[in-house]
């Protein structure tokens, strides 16, 4: 099919592909060609150069958050409203902007049945370079109607060896791939499961598509050095009915702790993490940071056995993957295998789960936060220090046990004043793995303290010069940064964000071995930064040790376990008053505890701490402060 239009400068003669599924989305080869020869553009092809080159010019900026990251530019109407100099400059780009709105508006028009508003067309150009992308979403904006883009990448690109393909996603419905899904009456299951469409950008190529509750789509990342570049934006009109609340198919269930033999927590758990006196000194760092990273957290011994038995865990029936693309991509042990229903699943792996999901662990988390997660801690027996409510922001407040509603019985049994925790994931990541931020995530929570225990792939610390005092315990803080073989660069970092904050609360950069704790209040939530080609998880045992791991290894995996322990009191009252505690000291990165270290080595930041070690030997410090690192 051809069709004509024309404007100015501009003509629109292509050869149309139209899909229907997913969605309606329409794709024209050889979109524009020049109408009239002028003294510096002779052809289509100068045409095309000369708009890149404008493009070029404009301002950009860089956009980076837990969907995307490229550059883009200011919108092209910005140009005529702001400078006209440099409107001038880019006219040829304010020229195409009017070819939209006039010309190829109708023609949208006619082609759709869409009634577009004749005044509003958004238009910005954005360049993705070596390993940026656009994660899947679905476009929809209050008012938007049809999305396009006009691509201006190199003649030569290729997807399969460049990156950059425009991907569409089909959506199922409780589990029931949705072929023809009606965009009036979109159920609020609707979630992206499959990618169904992959086209490969080519240069003067123009898409479109209705933009609707199931329109998604998203940018693979960029395998080369080559430059995505492109045009784009939406033409505007009346929006269509959406879910008031897309529901979350895959939510992580509470769950109870449970008992475990004595035994087992000192098989597995390191000694210095059970030891009073060090317990002391993290609960310290705890309560001014609201989060800390325990290297070392698991005997060595076990640690190994652990990390052997994973790298041969290849069975398909233990590993799913975790979705939908809206919210998160990667692999996790299936719920069935760690219930016990198949005896597919080593008991190694067994043990962990029961270590972490008992009330031991809730003791232990409770002495090692000062937060009240078991009614057996020694946390108890302290008393509590107090500081000025008022002279702590808000957002910086936390609860001590002594807030905890006193309607509890005594009678009760331990069980019922044990904090809840979510059922823990054993996660396997490689490159293209993530997790992405919801609306919902942001708004309101329980304050909890979020577990993540890395478990190999990611390389340990690089160890700092011990001193010439004792040995014994000492702090990794933010002022001499740990070296870890994952690199940043990678992606694969725990970032912590907070509703109306602008910069990040914190990042985690992941270690071998090591548990970060993290206590979160509400409004504030955290995503997995997109795992890039070039990363290149660590061989974890000595069978891997002979492959040699190259950017993009789909053989090397991460490992880590995840799972949050919330208050008991959070579900009674999730914002009570309370005492609080400043917490804050500098942003960055967590402190890390490592038990090869020396004990004197923190000696000034103990001596920081002399006012609190009257209190603190006896390991009353129960009040925690959010993060805001």
């Amino acid at each position: 099919m051809y069709l004509i239009c024309v404007d100015q400068s501009f003509q629109i003669v292509g050869e149309c592909r139209l899909l229907k599924f997913p969605f309606s989305c329409s794709i024209f080869g050889d979109f524009i060609n020049l109408r009239e020869s002028q003294a510096e553009i002779k052809n289509s092809v100068d045409l095309l150069d000369a708009v890149e080159s404008q493009v070029r010019k404009l301002p950009f900026s860089r956009n980076r958050n837990d969907m995307y990251n490229f550059d883009q530019s200011i919108d092209i109407a910005n140009l005529e409203i702001q400078d006209g100099k440099l409107a001038e400059e880019h006219s040829l780009l304010t020229e195409f902007r009017h070819f939209l709105l006039s010309d190829v508006l109708i023609w949208l028009e006619n082609i759709t049945g869409i009634q577009l508003d004749k005044r509003k067309v958004d238009l910005t150009s954005s360049i993705y370079r070596r390993t940026d992308a656009l994660l899947c979403h679905d476009d929809e904006l209050e008012g938007r109607r049809i999305a396009f883009i006009w691509y201006l990448v190199p003649k030569d690109w290729d997807s399969k060896k460049d990156g950059g393909f425009l991907q569409l996603f089909s959506c199922q419905n409780d589990g029931v791939e949705m072929y023809h899904p009606d965009p009036q009456n979109p159920p609020a299951r609707l979630n992206p499961w499959k990618v169904s469409e992959s086209l490969n950008p080519q240069r003067n190529q123009f898409a479109f598509f209705e933009v609707s509750a199931y329109s998604f789509h998203q940018v693979t990342e960029i395998l080369s050095d080559k430059e995505r570049v492109s045009l784009h934006g939406w033409f505007h009109g009346t929006s269509l009915p959406r879910p008031a609340e897309r529901e979350h198919p895959t939510r992580i269930p509470r769950i109870s702790p449970t008992h475990i033999e004595e035994e087992l927590v000192y098989r597995w758990m390191n000694p210095l993490y059970i030891d009073m006196r060090q317990q002391a000194k993290i609960r310290r760092r705890f309560v001014r940071a609201s989060e800390i990273q325990l290297i070392n957290f698991l005997k060595t011994d076990q640690w190994a056995e652990l990390t052997k038995t994973l790298s041969a865990l290849e069975n398909d029936r233990i590993w799913s993957t975790v979705g939908p693309f809206n919210r998160k991509n990667y692999q996790a042990v299936n719920r069935d295998s760690f219930a016990g229903k198949d005896d597919l699943l080593p008991d190694i792996l067994r043990q962990l789960y029961r270590l972490f999901t008992s009330e031991a662990m809730l003791v232990i988390l409770s002495d090692l936060t000062g937060v009240r997660f078991h009614p057996e801690s020694r946390m108890l027996d302290m008393k509590s220090p107090t500081v000025e409510e008022s002279s702590i922001p808000a957002a910086k407040r936390a609860r001590t046990a002594e807030d905890v509603p006193t309607n509890i019985s005594t009678s009760s049994s331990v069980s019922s004043q044990c904090a809840s925790l979510n059922e823990p994931q054993l996660r396997r990541w490689s490159p293209g793995c993530y997790t992405l931020l919801a609306d919902t995530e942001l708004i309101g929570g329980n304050w909890r303290v979020e577990a993540v225990l890395h478990l190999a792939g990611y390389g340990t610390p690089l160890k700092r010069k011990k001193s010439n005092t004792a040995s014994g315990e000492a702090v990794n803080s933010s002022k001499e940064p740990t070296s870890s073989c994952w690199d940043a660069a990678w992606g694969g970092q725990i970032v912590y964000v907070a509703k109306d904050e602008k910069d990040d609360l914190l990042t985690v950069r992941p270690s071998d071995n090591a548990l970060t704790l993290v206590y979160v209040g509400p409004d504030t939530a955290n995503f997995v930064q997109y795992i890039n080609h070039l990363a290149k998880p660590t061989p974890i045992h000595a069978a891997e040790v002979n492959h040699v791991a190259e950017a993009g290894d789909t053989k090397s995996f991460a490992y880590d376990l995840n799972l949050t322990y919330y208050e008991p009191a959070s579900d009674v009252q999730s914002e009570a008053g309370a005492d609080w505690a400043a917490a804050i000291e500098d942003g960055g990165s967590e402190d890390s505890v490592d038990d090869e270290e020396e004990d004197d080595a923190d000696a000034d930041d103990d001596d920081e701490d002399d006012d609190d070690d009257a209190d603190d030997d006896d390991g009353n410090h129960s009040l925690i402060a959010e993060s805001d690192k």
